[in-house]
């Protein structure tokens, strides 16, 4: 959707004077590539890396990830683990984002 600072302008009465709607603005990527990629992630939570975000009963997409960091003052590198997600798969209502810094060993 296309960004917009103020939603509505109301006179002091309460009335309206202006309220914006909601537009359409860029596509991110077609229908097709984003079924792929929600496969993917359903597959990553029933078999893969995500496999400790599966919840009995719902379709859970989630994908695992880890980020090496290393700032000037420290000398080992310590990765960040990460996970998104959301649920149920198909129509997703909730979704979820996760970052662990600094971890010792992997990000699952």
């Amino acid at each position: 959707m296309k960004p917009f600072l103020v939603k509505e302008i109301r006179k002091p009465d309460g009335s309206p004077v202006k309220i914006t709607e909601s537009t359409p603005w860029l596509t991110a990527t077609t229908p097709q590539v984003a079924e792929q990629i929600a496969q993917g992630m359903t597959a990553a939570v029933n078999w893969g890396t995500a496999s400790s975000a599966s919840i009995r009963g719902i379709e859970v997409a989630g994908k695992t990830g880890t980020a090496e960091i290393q700032s000037a003052t420290e000398t080992a590198v310590l990765p960040h683990a990460w996970f998104i997600g959301c649920a149920p798969a198909k129509d997703p209502q909730r979704a979820v984002a996760v970052i662990v810094e600094r971890i010792q060993g992997t990000g699952y």
